[in-house]
Formats: structure tokens, C-alpha cells, sequence
């Protein structure tokens, strides 16, 4: 299938660059079916959620299938009732596939032979409607917010009041028990902000003055190189919901009330180049402390180079690249494919592997047979992946990342100074 991505990528992106001159995209506790060690040498391990903005439940009866070195099919199988798997690499195989259909969501690990730990992996479920209900919320008891505040839900949005109440209306979800509001008012400079929890149906709550107990910390400016941008900072709650996600140094932090709080920087650009539009991010994350001040963790250096260096070395026959140099931080590529078949759907295909690799012309069997016909591609992605102190060894890398917590990841010192970087590539 390999073949046909190369391709759609040389007929709608590659002839098209060099014409125009080019130059020649999760983490478990590593315990998975009852604990079972999960970085046995050559076994592999996972487990499967489905996820919609309203729920997450196991992924049962996934298709995975395992590849041997030229990408062929060696053994098909499926993840158990509780989304899982486990079991020994099959004779002959060498990378591994999990293939959810209708539309197809398609994940693909390159060189699983040491035996990896993928971890939890999240596929969106669009198959049920995600039904979340509106709550109304009385401020009456904190009036003051209202007539002297901006009142903002988690979201950043003001909140409407009409003139002759105090009440306001948000949205709720099912897998969400409170709610949380910011006061901010901006000629004194002063951040309140309030938790309120939302037991299942029930749609009126109140607040009360008591409620907005949490006073704002102002998160310190970070000094930036020329040319990159502070993108945006956010705080996490128990669930890793995010909460008051405000772009600009204009952002306070509620340490009594969330603990962890995160700044992302990145730097952007974007070049025409014939029937495309290619884009280039490149993003590092770190902590802010109690005290507002932010940990430095300096934006990878990428530019367009990165692309054109791929374009070089590919072709319709073979699909090669070389990515490592870039940035020390960086242990992993992602490739991520967008097309639409012939009845319309919009398909996603994911492959991860090392910093320098040659993808092979992989298929899937009767499991997900290549598309035929008219497909047109939509986006593809290339992905870079790393952490500062984090080893660089494709396998060593998975390892390392699959032992992060499930939850409050950034509590973690290890997990606290991730780095990314993104080619985005849209065909018009």
C-alpha cells in the first residue's frame, strides 16, 4: 500500500515541487492482561481505546496485523474484550499494523522485533453521538463577578448574561463533573476563578463568592529567540481536561486549584509551492511553577529544508528519508496519511518509525485491501517526536514513552520537557 501513497504523493505533491524548483505526526504504565511484563524481548503488547468527546471505552475485536520485513502480511489477529493484546511477534514479522474500519483509522510501528510496548493507542469513535446537555448557572450569589468581572468558562469564552438575571447557560458532557470559571477584571489586573462540581443530570448549579477562592498567579513572559511566538498556556485537571487555555503573555495560573500548568512556544511558517500549501511547526512544551514562572525549554530549529530533504530522496519507487541532525531531542517520525476513497470517506493512515528509515510497500490483506479507483489525497503530515533527556533509539524511545503515567503526565520530571515538530502539506 506503501506503492499506492508514493504514488498519490508523486502524482499530486512531488512532480509538482521539483517542477517548481524544490530542492533535488500515549501513555500506559507498561502492564497490560493482568500485568504481564510488557517489554518482554520480542512480545507485543497494547491496549485500544475508543474515544469520543463524551466517552472512552476498550476497543475489542481491532484488527492487527503483522508485517514481515518487505511488508507483506505474515499473521493476522485481533485485541481481546478489553481492547487488548499481548502475545509473542510471529515468525517472519517484523512491524505491525492495527486497522479499525468505517472509515479506516490505520496505525502502523515500524521494526517491532525487540519487542515493544505500544502502550494505550486512542482511535476516535464516530460511530455514537456524543449527547451533552446544557446546565444552567446561577451567579446571584456572586454578583459582584458579574457586574464588575469578565466571567469566562474553562474555555476562554465570556459568558452571556441576560440584563434582568444573573444566570448563564454551559454546555456539560458525560464525562465531565464540574465545571470551572475565571473572573478577570483587567483594569485592576486581578484573576479569580472558581470550581464547581456537576453531578450527573443535574442542570442547575450555583455559585457562590466563596467559590471564587482561587487567586491568579501571572504567568511570566518567556524570552523568546527572533521570529518564534509564545503559542499558548493551559492548566490540566485530574481527568487531563483542558482548562482557561489562553494564547499571549496575557495568562494567570490557579496553583490552589490545578496543579499542573503547562506553556507551549512554537515558531510558524508556510510556503506556496504550485498546488500545495506546506506548513512548518516546530513546538516545545514545559512547566510553569506556582510562582508563574515558566521552565525553559528552547522551540526545535526547523525550516523548509527538513521538507525538500524528503522530496530529494523519494520517488514513486521507493519512499526514503533521513531526519536525524535536526535536533537532538528528536527520536521518532510520525507519517500520517489523509485520503478519501471512492465512496467519499475521509481514510487516516499513521506510520511510525526511526529518525532514518526506508518505508517499505506495505498491505493489509483481506483485513483492508488497497484502495483502486479515483482517490485523491487530502493532507499528509510528517511528525517529529522527542523529549529532552530522553534516548533516541527508536525502541529504547518507545519504551521510554510507554512507562509515562496515564495521568498528570507532566508530574513526572522525566515527561516535563517534550519537543515536536510538523510538516503539514495540503493539496488545494
Amino acid at each position: 500500500m506503501v506503492n499506492f501513497a508514493r504514488n498519490v504523493l508523486a502524482l499530486c505533491l512531488v512532480s509538482s515541487l521539483v517542477a517548481c524548483g524544490g530542492s533535488s505526526s500515549s501513555g500506559g504504565n507498561g502492564k497490560v492482561n493482568g500485568g504481564t511484563d510488557a517489554n518482554n524481548e520480542h512480545y507485543i503488547s497494547l491496549s485500544a481505546i475508543k474515544y469520543n468527546s463524551c466517552t472512552e471505552r476498550p476497543y475489542s475485536d481491532l484488527d492487527i496485523v503483522f508485517h514481515g520485513s518487505d511488508g507483506k502480511p505474515v499473521k493476522s489477529t485481533k485485541t481481546n474484550v478489553q481492547g487488548a493484546f499481548y502475545g509473542p511477534l510471529p515468525d517472519g514479522a517484523k512491524h505491525v499494523s492495527l486497522v479499525a474500519q468505517n472509515p479506516a483509522q490505520i496505525f502502523t510501528y515500524l521494526d517491532v522485533t525487540p519487542g515493544t510496548n505500544l502502550s494505550r493507542l486512542y482511535l476516535a469513535d464516530n460511530t455514537e453521538a456524543c449527547v451533552c446537555r446544557d446546565v444552567e448557572v446561577d451567579f446571584s450569589d456572586a454578583a459582584w463577578a458579574v457586574d464588575y468581572f469578565d466571567v469566562l468558562d474553562e474555555n476562554m469564552n465570556s459568558l452571556d448574561f441576560p440584563y434582568t438575571t444573573k444566570s448563564a447557560t454551559v454546555e456539560v458532557c458525560p464525562s465531565e463533573s464540574e465545571i470551572y470559571f475565571l473572573a478577570r477584571n483587567y483594569s485592576t489586573q486581578q484573576a479569580l476563578a472558581a470550581k464547581i462540581d456537576v453531578p450527573l443530570g443535574v442542570d442547575k448549579v450555583s455559585v457562590n463568592s466563596s467559590d471564587f477562592s482561587h487567586v491568579g498567579v501571572k504567568v511570566a513572559s518567556p524570552e523568546l529567540e527572533p521570529g518564534h511566538y509564545w503559542q499558548y498556556s493551559y492548566a490540566a485537571d485530574e481527568s487531563q481536561r483542558m482548562v482557561f487555555a489562553n494564547w499571549g503573555d496575557d495568562a494567570y495560573i490557579f496553583p490552589t486549584m490545578l496543579k499542573t500548568n503547562i506553556v507551549q512556544r512554537s515558531h510558524y511558517s508556510s510556503e506556496s509551492i504550485a498546488n500545495t500549501t506546506v506548513s512548518l511547526s516546530a513546538i516545545s512544551a514545559a512547566v510553569i511553577d506556582e510562582n508563574g514562572n515558566v521552565a525553559n525549554n528552547p522551540v526545535p530549529n526547523l525550516d523548509m529544508s527538513l521538507f525538500q530533504s524528503f522530496v530529494g530522496q523519494s520517488s514513486p519507487q521507493r519512499m526514503a528519508y533521513d531526519f536525524t541532525g535536526i535536533d537532538p531531542r528528536f527520536a521518532m517520525t510520525g507519517w500520517r496519511f489523509e485520503f478519501r476513497d471512492n465512496d467519499g470517506n475521509l481514510n487516516s493512515w499513521r506510520i511510525y518509525t526511526a529518525l532514518k528509515d526506508e518505508i517499505p510497500d506495505l498491505s493489509f490483506g483481506d483485513v483492508y485491501p488497497e484502495p483502486v479507483g479515483d482517490v485523491s489525497l487530502e493532507s499528509f503530515r510528517i511528525y517529529l517526536y522527542g523529549y529532552e533527556g530522553a534516548p533516541t533509539e527508536l525502541n529504547a524511545y518507545r519504551k521510554f514513552i510507554s512507562n509515562k503515567p496515564e495521568k498528570s503526565v507532566y508530574s513526572s520530571e522525566r515527561y516535563q520537557k517534550p519537543v515536536w515538530g510538523l510538516v503539514n502539506v495540503r493539496v488545494q
